[in-house]
């Protein structure tokens, strides 16, 4: 996919993904709780084989549909992972930078996502019915604001959406923790769901800081390191629910935000290549 249509293509996969799936699986999950007990061990479990289920059958599909297309050349096969990935990284800043980027995009997996839905029944005390419109008021903003975004940030450049976007995130955040009703916890999910539309933006800046025969290594470097991070953070987060208090998990999350990866952020280069003026 070409630089200029990268951000809206691969929001466009999101869109589908995280959008229109999204929306039927929450309500599905809701009612399945509720069948098999609500809100408890008996009532979740049958949710996990269900997950295993469709992920087998993804699993089959990626086996035998996906395309086996090669990036490196022969001439340069790259044999050893770390040797590869010092010299890859050697002289590009920018791909450096992107590594301490990329770990902090990811910390909601470990300190923020899995807190949250906890966190609106046991402190908010949400039904079943609403932590399941919280999930599907997400995937809804996927689909009515993803697609255009993408397309604005082929236009005027991803850093200028990540910068507008990431602050209606630690909104989402916000209003969770002060939710005084039902209606704040699905207007929390609502801002939730342009945590999904950062991250395609943040994977068209990816992809475009290494060539294309370094792609393999530098993404494979690049998941390993989120990987650790959310790993780590998870852990943290757990501490400070329990020590602190479970409000503290998503202040604490906004504050790194602040603190860490706007600075970071506002020192990368923008990767949009604008077009030659006729």
């Amino acid at each position: 996919m070409q630089n200029k249509d990268r951000a809206r293509g691969m929001m466009l996969c999101e869109t589908v993904a995280a959008g229109f799936l999204g929306i039927a699986g929450p309500m599905i999950a809701a009612f399945l709780v509720a069948h098999f007990g609500g809100v408890n061990v008996t009532g979740i479990r049958p949710l996990f084989y269900v997950a295993v289920t469709i992920s087998t059958l993804s699993l089959i599909l990626v086996w035998t549909q996906l395309s086996n297309r090669k990036w490196v050349s022969k001439s340069n096969p790259g044999t050893h992972m770390i040797i590869d990935g010092i010299k890859m990284l050697k002289g590009n800043r920018s791909a450096k930078k992107w590594l301490f980027i990329g770990a902090l995009n990811n910390l909601p997996y470990g300190m923020v996502i899995p807190f949250t839905q906890v966190f609106a029944q046991e402190a908010k005390g949400a039904s079943g019915y609403i932590l399941g419109a919280m999930v599907t008021a997400t995937a809804l903003t996927t689909i009515i604001f993803g697609l255009p975004v993408g397309v604005i940030a082929d236009k005027i450049g991803r850093k200028k959406i990540l910068l507008i976007l990431i602050p209606l995130f630690w909104l989402a955040n916000l209003i969770l923790i002060w939710a005084p009703s039902p209606t704040f916890l699905i207007t929390s999910g609502i801002f939730l769901g342009f945590y999904y539309i950062i991250g395609p933006i943040t994977g068209a800046i990816e992809v475009e800081l290494v060539p294309a025969e370094q792609m393999g290594r530098w993404l494979g470097i690049n998941r390993l390191v989120k990987a650790l991070s959310a790993a780590g953070m998870a852990l943290v987060g757990g501490l400070i629910w329990d020590k602190i208090g479970p409000q503290y998990v998503f202040v604490i999350y906004v504050g790194i935000d602040l603190i860490l990866r706007i600075p970071l952020l506002l020192s990368m280069p923008e990767t949009l290549i604008e077009k030659a003026a006729p």
